[in-house]
């Protein structure tokens, strides 16, 4: 049987932040991580996801996780930031 991706639901105001305008200095991986949980919150698949944004279906994945990882109250910088090394 086919697995499907745990669904993703956003708040109101998480909604609006993760859509809002990327302000000209925002990295271009962290837009590209916003856009993702955005469109799996629509209902987007994985590799729908993937084929629309042009990179792998696992970066999906991996950032699909991390949100749905991450508890409710955190906020969204620290839910989209790249894990210390």
């Amino acid at each position: 049987p086919r697995l499907s991706a745990a669904p993703i639901t956003l708040t109101t105001e998480e909604d609006q932040d993760l859509r809002g305008e990327p302000a000209h200095k925002t990295p271009r991986k962290l837009a590209e991580r916003a856009t993702i949980i955005v469109l799996a919150a629509a209902g987007t698949g994985v590799r729908e996801t993937a084929r629309q944004l042009g990179i792998w279906p696992k970066t999906v994945r991996r950032w699909r996780a991390r949100w749905l990882s991450s508890p409710a109250g955190t906020s969204i910088a620290v839910r989209l930031a790249d894990e210390q090394r």
